[in-house]
């Protein structure tokens, strides 16, 4: 290896073996792999790791058992790699039961956020199984021997053969692990998100350990390869590559080849009871065995322990069946169900002959039927129907050599010349999957690739619905003749801006035409996920939440009335042709208005934003989640006059709750992880988003067009950032939220009247969301190619959620105010002067760097309350920050300038980090000052704000003051008619009383004459 190749960043791969497998089933993908580094030119080094953890016997203990130790062993390999080398790419491939196994790693990775701390720079690439039984190998077939089969199969292999047959009770969920895992609100789900491909190969002939269905997540299980919606690897000897000779036909043997099988199936048929009762008897001991790793595990007792290399075949060894047929003699007269059904011949297929024990099962394995529509188990249904939200590229390997394709398909065994059809395979996924998963390659995004010296893209067709695309004779045909043919001829290498990629002769039959395919997908992932949350909440701390919630709408209906006296505001306020009002319309706090609800949402967001006193969020985006209520009490209102005068019920103000607890979460869970402003968007897309959902749900849509809507909002085109920031930082800022959620409330509009949706609006190449704009600031977010999710959908973030209290002033110079308080005070206590200082050093998160560092000359309001120097400077001089504060009259005073030329930013890494870390979420600001006789006072640390939920306690009745000192100001403004600021105060202070009052005469307080 070269020293420019050591100084590369690593592509870290983790390769993961199946049932009573070891590190030699993976070698040779391991070696070709590693083959890369001296034969293609790339950007990065590839390192692999095989993981040893369960070895043997080990993988009868259960995938979630198996998964945590393969977890910890990617832990520590990748800490130990990243004191070596950066480690900048990871890829996991899981063969068989390995799948199912790296699945489950990847999810408990998510749930202990390693992509936020330990693989934080680490980019997910490529996630490949190969023949992984993604649906449970319980067997579709109705008849008495499938029965048989799944009830004893489950018993034989500890809990692994009971979760493998969805026999478990995952912790007393009511649902098998595997459903559990497929659940899309779930880590394992977010976990395969992050990916940029996910590839899955699936035999489809000869392989009866895993049959297509399940490797290829679909209930069909085709008559022939071609049926097969997607690319086809025709494998029938290494060195053929000709497409007219790829036939379904098994090969011919030779004659001293079949009096070879024949003799191995006597000597099978003579030693076949001997050799069950050894398995069953094997397998009872080691489920023994099992079971007491399990209990350990169960009490947290360590068990990522290495297996010795003398046990490491131990499964094989008991069973007295390790490679019983050698090299030669590979095959079993094992054919599968599609091969028999295609067979000219009547006579059933020759018995199996056991190749290894990981076949014991599946060699009694009860045949499949064909065609579409399987007899899919409940809880196989649900698990294709929620991984196949994912985009999975399908790829069908038709083995023919060897009639025992489950070893072929990786080429398990190297030596075996049955086998060896598996090194085409390997090889045609390196071309294109195994190296850095970019667009273009063979199976990313679904583009297949052609060419030398330049790419051309052909479309493949990409099987992710979870429906059977195969319906009758007359689709059949049709699909016959629009199915992408792969043929493995000589890769070309093609370079692309110093990136190399192997490419692959593909040909791509469409009906005799071109063109884009024009199948319409499911809904990605993002949309129902989030459709799905809203339809059917769990929240993590009803009370809790609730509670919080309670506090922000009054907090925010506080901060609209204080607003009102701000003429910059008000008089954007009404309807856009004056004179204009609607019956039974909603109205807007603090106003006499009756509009239409996205007019009143707008006017009533833009009340609560325009001072930037509601809540916040800060993570990798920024927002402030209660914004939302602008069209969620706007719509609920209207919603609850109509109702009334209709004769029906009114929606409860605990519905509105509901849907702000809700609201903060679909923003706040989308903030955590994406980063919107690093490609110019403003985070009011996230309340367009959240509030298009939440407003759906109040409007009586399905979680179908629910769906729909939030589409559309990803179809819509996005605010920019550039009025937040200098040179043009303007009023807009403190309307966008409530243009945003109005547009919400008008998009939910226009689905319940009938418009459709857009199902890729996301992921669709060239035209979607992410190739338009997410993947343009690829290099800001770790490689991150779509959106990434933390944690499953909740009630987090209203738990949480910042408060504002002491000052009405961007976030993260919430304690930098605070601290120059704490300075103004000390200044008195000493008689020090202002205007001695020499300089103040500002120590801050880099978000504050980014966004409120500002210089120069200050032009507006907007300017003002975001700049952190002015926020420092105002509190030193006058020893308060109030709305007032940024007003001309104030900002006029010179002094301000002048000491604000004196405040630097300094970008402090604990800071930053902590900003980051979930369990902590600071906003810390420190303050240094030095004089000009060259003292230097003690500096001021403030890391929570008031409104922090680690000061909830002190900050609640802090939080009550200052809405009961905004009810002062609606009753300024003629509000409160008749009733007396205390009255209501009391009124509407009990969360349990409020909750059960209709919305309208919740609204009906706060209005003017």
């Amino acid at each position: 290896m070269t020293s420019s190749l050591d100084e590369l960043p690593v592509h870290l791969i983790f390769l993961i073996h199946g049932l009573w497998g070891n590190s030699s089933h993976m070698s040779y993908l391991d070696s070709r792999l590693l083959a890369l580094n001296d034969t293609v030119s790339l950007d990065h080094r590839i390192q692999t790791h095989i993981c040893r953890e369960n070895e043997g016997n080990r993988t009868y203990d259960g995938i979630d058992v198996c998964g945590d130790r393969v977890a910890e062993e990617i832990r520590q390999v990748l800490s130990e790699t990243q004191k070596a080398a950066r480690v900048a790419r990871m890829s996991v491939v899981g063969y068989s039961l390995g799948g199912l196994i790296a699945r489950y790693a990847l999810g408990t990775l998510e749930r202990e956020h390693f992509w936020s701390t330990s693989g934080q720079n680490v980019a997910p690439v490529n996630f490949t199984t190969f023949a992984t039984p993604h649906l449970g190998v319980r067997t579709p077939s109705p008849s008495l021997l499938s029965s048989l089969y799944n009830s004893l199969g489950s018993r034989l292999v500890s809990m692994s053969g009971a979760q493998l047959f969805l026999a478990d009770d995952y912790h007393g969920d009511g649902r098998c692990l595997l459903e559990v895992m497929s659940d899309p609100g779930r880590e394992w789900v977010a976990a395969l998100r992050r990916f940029r491909r996910r590839d899955v190969f699936a035999n489809i002939v000869n392989d009866r350990t895993v049959p297509y269905y399940t490797a290829s997540i679909t209930d069909v299980q085709p008559e022939t390869p071609q049926l097969h919606p997607g690319p086809v690897i025709f494998v029938n000897d290494v060195n053929d590559t000709n497409p007219s000779n790829h036939t379904s036909e098994p090969p011919e043997e030779s004659w001293n080849e079949t009096i070879k099988e024949k003799s191995m199936l006597l000597l099978f048929y003579s030693l076949f009871p001997l050799w069950i009762l050894a398995f069953l008897g094997h397998s009872v001991w080691q489920s023994h065995h099992s079971s007491r790793r399990i209990r350990e595990y169960r009490r947290g007792r360590p068990l990522v322990q290495r297996v010795k290399d003398e046990v490491r075949d131990e499964a094989d060894s008991l069973l007295g069946v390790k490679y019983a047929i050698e090299d030669d003699g590979g095959g079993s007269g094992l054919t599968s169900d599609a091969a028999s059904c295609i067979s000219s011949s009547p006579s059933p297929s020759p018995p199996p002959v056991a190749i290894d024990a990981e076949d014991t099962i599946a060699n009694t394995h009860p045949n499949l039927p064909t065609g579409t529509n399987l007899n899919l188990h409940p809880a196989q249904r649900s698990i294709l129907q929620n991984l196949n939200t994912l985009p999975w590229e399908k790829i069908a390997v038709h083995v023919q050599l060897s009639r025992h394709s489950h070893a072929a398909i990786i080429y398990r065994h190297q030596g075996r010349r049955r086998l060896r059809e598996g090194k085409k395979v390997v090889d045609w996924w390196l071309r294109g999957v195994g190296t850095d998963g970019e667009d273009g390659e063979v199976g990313g995004g679904g583009d297949l690739t052609t060419g030398i010296g330049k790419l051309t893209m052909l479309r493949s067709i990409r099987s992710t619905s979870a429906r059977p695309i195969i319906r009758s004779a007359t689709t059949t045909t049709a699909l016959r003749r629009s199915i992408a043919r792969v043929s493995l001829s000589t890769p070309h290498t093609t370079t692309i801006a110093h990136r190399t990629f192997m490419t692959t002769s593909v040909q791509l039959s469409a009906a005799g035409h071109g063109g884009e395919l024009n199948v319409r997908p499911p809904p990605d992932t993002v949309l129902t996920s989030i459709a799905a949350y809203t339809h059917n909440p769990k929240f993590d701390n009803p009370d809790l939440a609730y509670d919080t919630a309670h506090y922000c709408l009054l907090d925010t209906l506080g901060c609209a009335f204080e607003a009102l006296k701000h003429d910059g505001c008000t008089r954007l306020l009404g309807p856009v042709v004056p004179g204009t009002s609607v019956p039974n319309g909603a109205r807007v706090p603090g106003t006499n208005y009756e509009l239409d609800p996205i007019r009143a949402a707008w006017n009533f967001g833009c009340l609560l934003r325009w001072l930037d006193f509601n809540d916040c969020w800060l993570a990798a985006e920024w927002g402030h989640p209660s914004d939302n209520l602008g069209g969620i009490l706007m719509v609920a209102d209207w919603i609850s006059r109509t109702n009334k005068a209709e004769g029906k019920e009114a929606l409860k103000v605990k519905d509105v709750l509901t849907a702000m607890i809700q609201a903060h979460e679909i923003q706040g869970c989308m903030a955590l992880e994406n980063s919107f402003n690093e490609v110019g968007l403003d985070h009011v897309v996230l309340v367009k988003l959240a509030s298009a959902a939440v407003v759906s749900r109040l409007l009586g849509l399905t979680e179908a067009q629910t769906a729909d809507v939030v589409s559309q909002v990803f179809v819509d085109g996005q605010s920019l950032r550039t009025y937040r920031h200098a040179p043009n930082t303007g009023p807009r800022k403190s309307w966008a939220a409530g243009d945003a959620t109005a547009r919400a409330v008008e998009l939910a509009l226009l689905v319940k009247k009938g418009e459709i949706g857009y199902p890729s609006v996301l992921t669709a190449p060239k035209w979607g969301f992410y190739d338009n704009l997410w993947r343009k600031g690829e290099k800001h977010h770790g490689g991150q190619r779509e959106f990434a999710f933390q944690r499953e959908f909740g009630s987090y973030v209203m738990e949480n959620v910042l408060f504002k209290i002491s000052f009405p002033a961007e976030f993260h110079a919430q304690t930098a105010a605070e601290a120059s308080m704490t300075l103004h005070a000390l200044f008195q206590r000493e008689g020090l002067k202002v205007e001695d200082i020499e300089e103040i050093s500002v120590r801050t998160q880099e978000a504050a760097v980014r966004i409120i560092d500002k210089q120069g000359p200050l032009h507006n309001y907007a300017d003002r309350d975001h700049c952190i120097q002015y926020m420092i400077a105002a509190p030193l001089l006058t020893g308060e920050l109030t709305a007032e504060s940024y007003t001309d009259a104030v900002a006029s005073d010179p002094r301000l300038d002048e000491l604000r030329a004196k405040i630097h930013c300094v970008k402090d890494d604990a800071f930053t980090a902590d900003y980051h870390d979930p369990s902590k979420r600071s906003i810390g600001n420190a303050l240094t000052v030095r004089m000009k006789d060259g003292r230097v006072l003690d500096e001021v640390c403030v890391e929570y704000p008031v409104g922090h939920r680690r000061r909830r306690e002190e900050g609640i009745p802090l939080l009550m003051a200052k809405w009961k000192r905004h009810l002062g100001v609606l009753k300024e403004k003629g509000g409160l008619e008749g009733k007396s600021v205390e009255s209501v105060y009391e009124k509407v202070k009990d969360r349990k009383a409020v909750e059960n009052m209709d919305v309208d005469e919740f609204v009906e307080l706060f209005v003017t004459a």
